[in-house]
């Protein structure tokens, strides 16, 4: 029975979303996507990929969509709004219209990102979406992309992010937390038990000192030797063995023992030093996983000719890219792919990515043909 309700909480968690992205499927598109994946990539929770909803019950479960949403982001291109200020076509079949209109009805947060060309809305809007008007957004550079895309976020969304990443988080932080407490106890307990250890020892050491001078002072008396003129020597003697004084003649067996143990210790620390050997990049095996390697290394299987590194980097240049020299890093590495025949299609698609948003046509740089 609570295998069903965590099954179908986790159902009802994974269908709300923080995000709603309207646009145009010709224009806008691309960006859109693109939007869509630095988002998801952030934690946000995006209901993008709309087109199977855009047919039969549209009513019930677009809106439903969007009712779950904070914030409604319109991708406004050049020919957004052609159809809708057209009379001829049908409301209902304007997809953006319906859309726009229902989250201005709900006060949504609408953020509008006008694209290239675009600085304003047009006129003779219809009266269902004349409010959006109203609305402020982010201005959009795709030259400084990051630079729009870090004020989007922090002057227009709502700071929700989805569960599982506060969740995971959490933790974390407290994984560290105790572990980090975990090692303070062991290591003061383990200078408890050193500082224990020594005062044994020294204890031992007094005992058996004790023991050999009561047996010497036995010995003289049967023997006939007096004391009594050394007295003052003797009590000195005896006073100097109880403070755990240790004659610095030969050692006793305690101490032989403890200078072997403190010698057989450094023996082993040397050994298990020895054992200690690093794995270089240049010797990774062609079956391992280079998801597992950072950046730096990465660049060093690259350099070395290893192609499998070459995808890698350019979704790596991809994903955090800060402007056209991020995209020249995506087009060189993609590129090396294609001519190594090391995952080909996922090169082809990067090109295709950095096509969409303009790079070739703003550098010199030219798209490769296949």
């Amino acid at each position: 029975m609570w295998r069903e309700v965590v099954k179908c909480s986790i159902e009802i968690e994974m269908k709300k979303y923080d995000i709603f992205i309207s646009y145009r499927h010709e224009g806008g598109y691309d960006t859109a996507k693109h939007l869509s994946d630095l988002l998801i990539r952030d934690g946000y929770r995006v209901s993008f990929d709309i087109d199977t909803l855009r047919s039969g019950d549209f009513d019930t479960q677009l809106y439903e969509r969007i009712d779950l949403c904070k914030d409604f982001i319109l991708i406004v291109d050049q020919h957004a709004f052609d159809r809708t200020i057209i009379n001829t076509i049908p409301r209902e079949k304007d997809w953006l219209r319906c859309e726009l209109a229902y989250a201005l009805q709900k006060n949504k947060n609408i953020i509008p990102i006008f694209l290239s060309g675009v600085n304003r809305f047009p006129e003779n809007l219809p009266d269902d979406i004349i409010d959006v008007v109203k609305k402020n957004g982010p201005e959009y550079n795709r030259y400084y992309f990051d630079e729009f895309y870090r004020t989007l976020r922090k002057r227009f969304l709502h700071d929700k992010r989805a569960i599982w990443k506060k969740i995971l988080v959490t933790i974390v932080t407290g994984f560290i937390v105790c572990s980090t407490a975990l090692v303070i106890i062991v290591l003061s307990n383990g200078y408890k038990f050193a500082g224990t250890d020594n005062a044994m020892a020294k204890v031992e050491e007094q005992n058996i000192i004790q023991s050999t001078y009561k047996v010497k002072t036995s010995a003289n008396n049967k023997n006939g030797v007096s004391l009594k003129g050394n007295s003052s020597q003797t009590q000195k003697k005896t006073d100097s063995i109880t403070i755990g004084e240790v004659p610095t003649t030969n050692p006793t067996p305690i101490e032989r023992t403890h200078n072997t143990n403190k010698q057989q210790k450094a023996t082993n620390k040397t050994s298990t030093t020895k054992t200690i050997t690093s794995n270089p990049v240049s010797s990774v095996p062609r079956n391992q996983d280079l998801r597992i390697y950072g950046i730096d290394e990465l660049m060093k299987l690259a350099a070395s000719g290893d192609a499998r590194a070459y995808i890698p980097l350019a979704k790596y240049y991809y994903n955090n890219a800060s402007g056209i020299p991020s995209y020249e890093r995506v087009h060189q590495y993609a590129t090396k792919a294609i001519k190594a025949n090391v995952d080909v299609s996922e090169a082809k698609k990067l090109i295709n990515d950095i096509d969409a948003l303009g790079f070739y046509d703003n550098s010199n740089y030219t798209k490769p043909n296949f």
